[in-house]
């Protein structure tokens, strides 16, 4: 029996954020998956740009870890909660690193079709997150 959508996106974040996966990225991404996010005026498109965001993160936070709670959806169309948690360690954009443990809480809302995500819309207070880098 194939993957549901949710489990996809589940999958992705598992694999991606916890296990620093980069071949998932390829394998549950299409080559022109477009990526939404707070702070951008135009999507990130295709694996290599989000492995691109991944690296940055995985940086400044090599501790990181994607947890997921409540995902619900309707056909392709996937919302899943989550929440990203991690010391940054390195410098991050403009943010000099503090030691400290940021955490942030998030939703995706991700399209999903023959098994692989073709679009992600990333939301979450981008404001919060630069005051926990501050802090």
């Amino acid at each position: 029996m194939p993957a549901t959508p949710k489990q996809i996106l589940k999958r992705f974040v598992d694999q991606a954020w916890n296990k620093k996966n980069r071949k998932a990225v390829h394998e549950l991404l299409t080559a022109d998956c477009r990526h939404y996010m707070p702070g951008l005026s135009e999507p990130m498109i295709g694996p290599d740009a989000y492995l691109q965001l991944l690296d940055q993160f995985t940086a400044a936070f090599p501790d990181c870890r994607m947890e997921t709670g409540l995902s619900f959806g309707e056909g392709t169309h996937v919302c899943l909660m989550w929440t990203f948690k991690g010391s940054h360690k390195a410098a991050f954009h403009d943010f000099t690193p503090s030691g400290k443990v940021v955490s942030i809480a998030g939703v995706v809302v991700a399209t999903i079709r023959r098994g692989k995500i073709v679009e992600i819309h990333s939301m979450f207070d981008n404001a919060e997150f630069a005051s926990k880098l501050t802090a």
